[in-house]
């Protein structure tokens, strides 16, 4: 059986040791959550079907897993980046449906298979 790889066990690095020290204690309790955050995130976004805005896949991940939109829209930027093997892609400007501001959109870049044993 074949099954689509998604990893995210990159430990992150959410605040800095210039930042105030609640925002280090609010992202020392994120890190934590960031897997299933991410996870939330990327199935949202492929169950939405088309080319998103991260408020867009927010929203839905609130309505389908509970939780603040904001935690979840944080999420597209790291999705997007190296460090977290570009998950996903930009795919151009539009309106948010959410927001009515113009705004970047994403879609899951094809990952490669792996094979269950």
């Amino acid at each position: 059986m074949n099954q689509q790889c998604f990893a995210f066990d990159t430990p992150a690095k959410l605040s800095r040791r210039s930042d105030p020290i609640t925002s280090q204690k609010s992202a020392a309790e994120t890190e934590p959550k960031l897997g299933p955050l991410h996870r939330s995130f990327m199935a949202c976004l492929k169950l939405r079907g088309r080319a998103s805005t991260a408020n867009e896949v927010a929203g839905l991940c609130v309505k389908l897993d509970g939780g603040m939109a904001e935690s979840y829209r944080k999420r597209a930027g790291e999705l997007a980046s190296k460090k977290y093997g570009f998950k996903i892609e930009q795919a151009g400007e539009r309106p948010c449906e959410v927001t009515g501001k113009s705004a970047m959109t994403f879609r899951v870049k094809e990952q490669q298979l792996c094979r269950e044993s």
